[in-house]
């Protein structure tokens, strides 16, 4: 979000709470203090639901390294790597499918500039699963 689209929602936001003899300036600087104040308890909720912030000149985002914890895929390996047992939300599911939402994760973040969450190797259908359940965290 950028300032111009602050400010807009914090004029809006002050129009709304405004009462007979406030003054606008206050309730303006108030609404515009609880709108900055936001994204900082949005990177909160990111980082407790195991997100972790990386921030670079004006980049910022929250990547996630446990998404497979996130969407409820619980799997061993032998000391080889190969998987010996998973299951997925508590349900036994095969080795190969495990396999293959495995390798359908890949770099997933949530931009905090764009509130959005992309996806560098990942696949379509599951960047989707995993903002779904994100944005259902978040409430």
């Amino acid at each position: 979000m950028n300032k111009s689209e602050i400010f807009r929602q914090a004029h809006a936001l002050a129009r709304q709470v405004i009462q007979a003899g406030d003054d606008y300036r206050v309730t303006f600087g108030a609404a515009l203090k609880s709108l900055q104040n936001k994204p900082a308890e949005i990177v909160d909720q990111l980082i407790a639901l195991g997100g972790s912030l990386w921030e670079k000149g004006s980049m910022r985002r929250v990547y996630f390294n446990n998404v497979p914890a996130l969407i409820g895929l619980s799997y061993s390996t032998y000391k080889t790597g190969n998987i010996s047992s998973a299951s997925l939300n508590g349900v036994g599911i095969s080795n190969s499918e495990c396999a293959r939402i495995l390798r359908s994760i890949g770099k997933i973040y949530w931009d905090l500039d764009t509130g959005k969450m992309h996806g560098s190797y990942t696949e379509q259908s599951m960047l989707n699963q995993v903002a779904a359940i994100i944005r259902a965290k978040l409430g």
